[in-house]
């Protein structure tokens, strides 16, 4: 099951455009051409866009799930300094 929050940080973490894009074809269910002409762009790059936020939203998913598996095994002061919520400087890094 997905955190609800680890989702949002992770859509939280895409760039505007992607993020905009993502929203209008996920949670308002518009079309390609509807998203294109609302954003000023082709259909081509919506699915681009759609694409880019499926595959980031995933990297960042596995990449937290897996730091919170190594954090589980590592010593629980260390986990203190850790920002649960930091993955958008990670994403940045790694985009």
């Amino acid at each position: 099951m997905i955190d609800p929050h680890a989702l949002r940080c992770a859509f939280d973490a895409l760039p505007e455009r992607t993020r905009k894009v993502f929203w209008f074809y996920r949670v308002d269910d518009l079309s390609y051409a509807q998203i294109a002409e609302r954003v000023g762009i082709t259909i081509e790059e919506v699915q681009t866009e759609i694409a880019n936020a499926l595959y980031g939203i995933d990297r960042l998913l596995r990449d937290a799930a897996r730091t919170d598996r190594e954090l589980a095994t590592a010593d629980q002061g260390s986990r203190s300094r850790v920002d649960s919520c930091c993955w958008q400087r990670w994403w940045f890094r790694h985009w």
